[in-house]
């Protein structure tokens, strides 16, 4: 995903629309097979009762129909789908990488502090707490992480090839013990006093070991390139991204 045009604060006019929240799980939709599933189902089942043989055939294939559609609404409710995850990854980063940009223009071209990357994004309302978040990930939790190998360079310095954000499971722990009061941005998030979430899930900075491929069920990570590109990489492959500015490019087999 290519961004372009000029970066805009996350208050202002920011083009960013969180429509993948609509598509993180298949939940949203289980009730379209349902629906058809009951009805076919429920005819099938009546008419075999009352008119038995005459319409035999017809009433069979009514109760196979609503069996298939039922099966299909169990599947899609139980069911967190890889492709909604890709797409709401893709639109996080493409705010993100808006956010970071418009921080770098405004100081010096340098990436916010690495201790407090994301907190900074927040404060200084360059981004929003959703933009950092995944199924399972609370506001106030990010699922992804800084490279570490970029923390010395302006985001000018870094290859457009190199990873400047990826998916992580950095952070969690036993329980969410931790207060959004804790946070300097609380007021922004209006959630209420006792939502709990880890603490250390936050400002992540990590390398390739700390990468996850558990938001797409082991299949492959979203990653962010300094460039501003996002893609999907498959597990066998991601042993072959460019973590520092002095790698070679490698090409990698990617899966839209």
């Amino acid at each position: 995903m290519e961004i372009l045009g000029q970066s805009t604060k996350a208050t202002t006019q920011h083009p960013y629309m969180h429509l993948g929240y609509l598509a993180a799980s298949n939940r949203d939709v289980f009730m379209i097979p349902l629906i058809p599933g009951l009805l076919l189902l429920v005819f099938g089942s009546l008419q075999l009762y009352f008119r038995k043989k005459r319409y035999f055939k017809a009433s069979i294939a009514s109760i196979i129909g609503g069996l298939i559609f039922l099966t299909m609404a169990i599947s899609f409710f139980f069911d967190k789908p890889n492709i909604p995850s890709r797409i709401l990854t893709s639109i996080n980063y493409h705010a993100l990488h808006i956010s970071l940009s418009s921080f770098a223009k405004e100081n010096d071209n340098n990436l916010p502090d690495s201790k407090h990357w994301c907190d900074l994004l927040i404060s200084g309302t360059y981004a929003e707490p959703k933009y950092f978040t995944l199924s399972g990930v609370k506001e106030g939790e990010s699922a992804y992480a800084l490279n570490e190998n970029v923390l010395n360079l302006t985001l000018s310095e870094i290859p457009a090839d190199m990873v400047l954000l990826f998916e992580t499971n950095l952070g969690i722990e036993e329980e969410r013990t931790g207060s959004f009061l804790s946070r300097d941005y609380v007021k922004s998030l209006g959630i209420e006093k006792d939502h709990k979430i880890f603490q250390n899930r936050w400002n992540q900075v990590g390398g390739a070991e700390d990468i996850t491929t558990e938001y797409h069920k082991g299949e492959g990570a979203c990653v962010l390139f300094a460039g501003g590109h996002c893609e999907f990489v498959k597990t066998g492959d991601i042993a072959t991204l460019k973590w520092h500015p002095g790698e070679s490019e490698m090409p990698l087999e990617i899966s839209q």
